[in-house]
């Protein structure tokens, strides 16, 4: 069996994975930072959803990064955890 260090070793080894991950990678970066900002402030999903309107449902979803979201709807979730989106092109 392996280890996860040698499985991704081996994965990212295919220019084609590598390629994929670093496409996806801003976007799960995002993902991770808001997670991050919500459990940091002590909120669990169902308190985000009343902060933004919404069912607990739509954050999961929002949270799982399997779907298309809005950037308006990233700037509410900042918003309900108490941040601020900021886009910037580097």
């Amino acid at each position: 069996m392996k280890t996860l260090k040698e499985f991704d070793k081996m994965l990212f080894s295919d220019p084609d994975v590598k390629a994929a991950y670093e496409r996806l990678k801003p976007e799960y970066d995002l993902i991770g930072q808001l997670i991050r900002k919500r459990l940091n402030k002590g909120m669990t999903q169902s308190d985000v959803a009343k902060k933004m309107k919404t069912k607990q449902a739509s954050v999961s979803r929002l949270e799982s990064g399997d779907f298309n979201i809005s950037l308006k709807r990233y700037a509410q979730y900042a918003e309900a955890v108490g941040s601020q989106l900021q886009i910037r092109l580097v």
